[in-house]
């Protein structure tokens, strides 16, 4: 199955629960959340960033959640003579989530989005010299959060990127959540 026809049948079925809302009065909750993420990209690139997060969720099934992400450490590998330094600076994206909540304070949840990915490359050595690149992509991934309070939680995900010209990433996070 194609990307794009992954990420329209995603938004379907995040989207289906919206109907069967639309006859019940829906309560409107926000929340946020702090995490370490670890990215490997398409050339085996390992980043490290802290993520960011706030969202707001409609009811049980739908949300939307913005995320920002700061690179913490990069990657560092050698090209023949020279070694080149591999740094995340920062990720934006913007995410719809579709839950499935399996207990009070336990939910499944899927989230497809889009997002703009700042890097930068620093080499020295046979060629010195930097490179800063900014793409953006089509994100889509689970995730599972459980409460261990009426407020306070954890939260795992994980989140494909797909870049255009064929590049992609995969993003594992772990982090605090809190509803507000």
């Amino acid at each position: 199955m194609k990307l794009h026809h992954m990420v329209i049948s995603a938004m379907l079925v995040a989207a289906a629960p919206v109907v069967g809302q639309a006859q019940t009065p829906s309560t409107t909750s926000l929340y946020g959340s702090l995490a370490y993420a670890d990215t490997t990209t398409f050339q085996d690139v390992n980043y490290g960033s802290v993520v960011g997060r706030l969202g707001a969720r409609f009811g049980r099934f739908v949300g939307v959640e913005g995320e920002l992400g700061l690179g913490v450490n990069g990657d560092k590998h050698f090209l023949n003579d020279t070694v080149v330094r591999d740094d995340l600076k920062r990720q934006l994206a913007g995410y719809v989530v579709g839950y499935a909540p399996l207990k009070p304070n336990l939910d499944l949840f899927a989230r497809v989005g889009y997002g703009q990915t700042k890097s930068e490359l620093d080499y020295s050595g046979a060629i010195s010299g930097s490179y800063k690149d900014t793409a953006t992509s089509w994100n889509y991934g689970l995730g599972v959060q459980y409460f261990l309070d009426g407020s306070n939680g954890v939260r795992l995900d994980y989140t494909h990127q797909n870049f255009d010209y064929d590049r992609n990433a995969d993003v594992w996070s772990i982090g605090y959540t809190r509803r507000f």
